[in-house]
């Protein structure tokens, strides 16, 4: 089995093949797409003993954002692709792929969370007046919304993408998503920001993010319909008692920041 080792930076990525060059000489890089290969990091592919080498680099002081399979991933026509901005690095100030995983509410999906260099707060409610769909809090600023399959979040200093197809879909992401950044920023005095809050994603959600167990100790008559009642705020998270009584800790940070997100809870 193959795995590809994810970098949060370019600099991340040509420290650690200078040391695993060094070490292990079967490792190879795997290079992104021309499209966004200014905005994430090339892999290193990997084939077996992927946690000893994670653990090695950690140790060494090395940043690793994370490690996934390695599978085919589908052709990509990038010579069809416009040159990327370049104004992005002016108005995001750096990207980082700080974290990579398997998505909490699709297991077969990836989940990135990406850290901008500069702060977005001024800029999300002019993309809230821009995408007008999906969930706006203005007190964070936040700004969810939905790409078919995928949840996308725009917070003040970080990104994220959840249910990325694979690793060439989120690269894709990424690449749009800043493509959407730099086309608001454009467009900045010639929207005004919006400034009422808006739920727009619906209580599925939620649901995805519970344990599922339909035990009903929290009073409703199954997990759905206690998912509508805390999108609603009919209901607390509190009354999932899977959840307090500490059964899916991963649930329950999922659940957690999603209700941040939603403005259904304090920022912590």
């Amino acid at each position: 089995m193959a795995y590809l080792i994810v970098f949060p930076d370019h600099d991340s990525f040509s420290r650690v093949r200078t040391f695993a060059d060094e070490r292990r000489p079967a490792v190879e890089p795997v290079f992104p797409p021309e499209f966004c290969s200014d905005l994430v990091a090339p892999c290193l592919r990997v084939t077996g003993g992927i946690t000893g080498m994670v653990e090695e680099l950690l140790a060494n002081g090395f940043s690793v954002s994370g490690t996934i399979e390695q599978s085919p991933l589908p052709e990509t026509r990038a010579h069809d692709s416009p040159p990327l901005d370049p104004l992005w690095r002016d108005v995001l100030g750096g990207l980082r792929l700080a974290a990579v995983r398997p998505s909490l509410t699709d297991h077969r999906r990836l989940r990135l969370e990406l850290v901008p260099g500069n702060d977005l707060s001024q800029l999300i409610p002019v993309m809230a007046r821009f995408i007008r769909g999906g969930a706006f809090v203005p007190e964070i600023p936040s700004l969810a919304f939905e790409e078919d399959f995928r949840l996308l979040v725009v917070m003040p200093r970080e990104i994220v993408i959840s249910r990325a197809d694979h690793l060439l879909d989120a690269w894709i992401m990424i690449r749009t998503m800043v493509d959407l950044i730099c086309s608001v920023w454009e467009r900045r005095d010639s929207l005004l920001p919006e400034t009422k809050q808006r739920r727009g994603i619906s209580a599925i959600e939620i649901y995805r993010r519970l344990p599922c167990t339909e035990c009903r100790r929290c009073g409703a008559t199954g997990c759905m319909e206690f998912a509508r009642a805390l999108i609603t705020s009919r209901a607390k998270l509190e009354q999932c008692l899977p959840l307090m009584e500490g059964q899916y800790p991963s649930c329950l940070t999922s659940v957690q920041w999603l209700m941040r997100v939603l403005g259904l809870g304090k920022l912590g």
